[in-house]
């Protein structure tokens, strides 16, 4: 889910690195009927926004599944709430939702006017190459080449300033793989995530991720969950069941579930009960 309504560079800079996740920046401008902690326990209900066709992170059908969907689940078992799922096609639909919570945002700071939780995950980007191409120790190798990126990313900005030989008519990370397993192109920059998932669909891909190639560090993010309108008891509890989620283990097992290597963020903060105005 993502979406561009304003042009600062910093803000089209959210919008082109969200990819696997939401880029919300700008659509919880309008009304909100999110609620506070209080409402929402003595509910006994928290309603969260998904994209329905987002697997392996969200989907509707055969039946709701995805790791957004199990972390929702156990957010809501630990808050002792009944979780109530809002299925969207595509996040300018969530105005007009009364949903508590999204699953990922892309933290960038200053960007955008949703209440944040901590990290919970890092967001990283990956070079994927034929499988018997020869081994790559750095980008700089394929300036004769031709990289494969998706139109509105902001390794397409990146690189493209960098001087490097670029197709961009990829408007999502699978056509960005076929081309590269079709030989159409050289190498393509995707998220770790997008890699994964393909090959978990299709192990016998011809592609792996030349990791010894170490990408713009911009190209990565770590992504939090957003609260609307939420008041500072909501966003620290959630911060809490975050950091249990983490050091327990759990949230690395959900991911595991869908065959994605969990990588948690850099550093986790610590406890700021009064860093909220």
């Amino acid at each position: 889910m993502s979406c561009l309504c304003r042009q600062s560079p910093r803000q089209r800079r959210s919008k082109l690195l969200a990819g696997i996740v939401a880029a919300a920046f700008c659509v919880f401008a309008g009304p909100s009927f999110a609620r506070p902690l209080e409402d929402i326990l003595s509910s006994k209900s928290l309603e969260i926004c998904v994209q329905e066709d987002n697997a392996p992170f969200s989907s509707e059908r055969p039946k709701p599944a995805g790791v957004f969907i199990d972390l929702g689940d156990a957010i809501g078992k630990r808050l002792g709430v009944e979780v109530k799922y809002t299925w969207l096609f595509s996040a300018e639909y969530i105005r007009k939702t009364g949903c508590d919570l999204i699953p990922a945002v892309a933290q960038i700071e200053g960007d955008d006017p949703l209440r944040q939780t901590i990290p919970y995950m890092e967001v990283r980007s990956v070079l994927a190459v034929a499988r018997d191409h020869p081994p790559i120790g750095d980008l700089s190798e394929l300036r004769d080449g031709h990289i494969a990126v998706l139109a509105t990313s902001w390794a397409r900005h990146v690189l493209n300033g960098e001087g490097y030989n670029l197709w961009v008519r990829f408007l999502t990370n699978d056509e960005i793989l076929d081309a590269v397993a079709k030989g159409d192109a050289d190498a393509g920059v995707v998220p770790l995530f997008a890699f994964q998932t393909r090959l978990r669909e299709d192990p016998a891909l011809p592609l792996r991720v030349e990791e010894a190639v170490k990408l713009d560090p911009s190209f990565d993010y770590p992504a939090s969950m957003g609260l609307r309108r939420a008041d500072n008891a909501a966003v620290d509890r959630i911060d809490d069941i975050l950091r249990e989620m983490m050091r327990d283990g759990r949230i690395a097992e959900i991911f595991a579930r869908y065959g994605l290597s969990y990588e948690p963020p850099q550093s986790i903060p610590v406890a700021e009960k009064a860093r909220r105005d």
